[in-house]
C-alpha cells in the first residue's frame, strides 16, 4: 500500500506482535547513561579521584611537615637547617623574583617550602605549602640541586619564604 508507514515487529515473551519502527506511535527510549560497577557516573568516578590526589599530596606535606620538625629538634639538624637556608637564599634569591616577573598576576603570599635531601645532598623531593604560582614554579626549578651532605640520608629541611614584607 502507497502511504502506509513501514511497521517491523519485534519478538518478546510478553507480546509477540508489538510494532516498532517509524509510524508505530511508539515513543523512542531516552538514552541511558554509562554508569560504572558501583553506580556512579565516570565523571564522578574522576572527581572523586582527583579529589583523592590532592589529598594524598596534603598527607605528603604533612608528613613532610612532621619530619622537618623532628628532624630541626636535635642539634646537628639545627645547624643544618641554617646551612641549607643560607645556600638557598644564596642560589636561589633571583630564581623566585623571575617566577614572580613569568606570572601574569604572581601571587607572593609567604610559603613554605620542604626539602628531603639524600645522603649525597641531592634535592630528592621538594614540595610547597600553600601552592601559588610563584611556590610552584620555585619547586619545579628545584630539581637536582646540590647541596651540603645533611646528617643523615632522607633528611627533610622546612625553609621559610617570606616574600611580604613583615610589619615591624
Amino acid at each position: 500500500m502507497e502511504g502506509t508507514p513501514e511497521m517491523t515487529y519485534t519478538k518478546t515473551p510478553i507480546d509477540l506482535a508489538r510494532p516498532t519502527g517509524k509510524g508505530s506511535g511508539e515513543v523512542p527510549r531516552q538514552r541511558r547513561r554509562k554508569r560504572c560497577q558501583f553506580g556512579l557516573r565516570p565523571w564522578s568516578l574522576l572527581l572523586i579521584m582527583s579529589a583523592g590526589l590532592a589529598l594524598a599530596a596534603d598527607d605528603r606535606v604533612a608528613v613532610a611537615e612532621a619530619a622537618a620538625a623532628a628532624s630541626a629538634a636535635s642539634e646537628p639538624g639545627k645547624q643544618y637547617n641554617v646551612v641549607v637556608g643560607q645556600a638557598f637564599g644564596t642560589a636561589y634569591g633571583a630564581t623566585i623574583g623571575s617566577c614572580a616577573k613569568e606570572s601574569k598576576r604572581p601571587d607572593i603570599s609567604n610559603f613554605s617550602l620542604y626539602l628531603r635531601v639524600w645522603a649525597g645532598g641531592a634535592v630528592e623531593e621538594a614540595l610547597v605549602k600553600p601552592e601559588t604560582n610563584v611556590s610552584v614554579c620555585l619547586r619545579a626549578r628545584l630539581a637536582g640541586w646540590k647541596v651540603p651532605q645533611p646528617p643523615s640520608g632522607g633528611f627533610w629541611v622546612k625553609i621559610g619564604v617570606n616574600l611580604k614584607p613583615q610589619r615591624r
